[in-house]
């Protein structure tokens, strides 16, 4: 059970940064994930 629980948190601290970045870089994350970025 705890290694369910390392995941869950490991997940969502994945997910905050994510948002971190995405928030803050939008264009740079979205070249990092492959898509093409918006164009402004």
């Amino acid at each position: 059970m705890a290694d369910v629980a390392v995941i869950a948190v490991a997940a969502a601290r994945r997910e905050r940064l994510l948002a971190e970045l995405d928030a803050e870089r939008p264009a740079d994350l979205d070249r990092a994930r492959g898509r093409a970025a918006p164009v402004p």
